[in-house]
This record gives structure tokens, sequence and C-alpha cells, in this order.
């Protein structure tokens, strides 16, 4: 199912997606980003996919899952100072740079009942 497709460019479309079947077709009409929510879901949406799309895991970077995010080169979205330091030494030992989102809390937030 396909929950938020946002047309960027001619040529570029980030989609929010959830059922890995939509993924090759909308990579055919020229998505080269993709957004999941967890890292499980993004390593079964990688098998459907080639390497020149982007893949970002929005719920930051599970324990544990930092070898096969990096290995995938999925992108997480950091979500903690933990995250980031296990990020990091993920780096470390891969001996590479490894592409992350880092997500700042500004301290704002909306009530639902003033939407």
């Amino acid at each position: 199912m396909v929950r938020r497709m946002i047309t960027v460019s001619a040529s570029s479309l980030l989609s929010t997606i959830r059922i890995a079947a939509l993924a090759p077709a909308l990579y055919l009409a020229g998505c080269r980003a993709f957004f999941t929510a967890h890292l499980d879901e993004a390593l079964d949406l990688r098998r459907h996919l080639p390497r020149d799309v982007m893949i970002y895991v929005l719920n930051g970077l599970p324990f544990g899952g930092e070898g096969a995010c990096a290995a995938t080169g999925i992108v997480p979205v950091l979500n903690s100072l933990d995250q980031a330091r296990a990020w990091s030494q993920q780096a470390r030992e891969s001996g590479r740079k490894l592409a992350a989102v880092v997500q700042v809390g500004s301290g704002w937030f909306v009530r639902v009942e003033d939407l």
C-alpha cells in the first residue's frame, strides 16, 4: 500500500511504502528514494530494488541491526545518541563512511486539538 507519494520533480519521486511488491513499479516510474518505518521492512524492500535506490529507516537503528543495515546500504535515521554511537562504531569496524540522517528534536509540538 502506498501511504504517501510526493512528486519532487519530473524524474524524482519520494514515497513511503509498506508493501515491497509495489517497489518495482515505483522504481520504473522514477522513484529512487524509499522510506520504511522499520529495518526489517527496509531489508525486505532492498531485495526488490537495485542498489542505486536509497532506502531510509525512519524509526531508527535497532540494537544489533547495524551490520545488516551497513551491508545492504540502508540509511538509518538516527534517533538517539546511542544509535549514533553504534552507527559510528559500525563505520569504524567496516573501515568506511556510512550515510545516516540525524533526527533532531526541536522541542516544538502541536496538540491534536489545535489542528
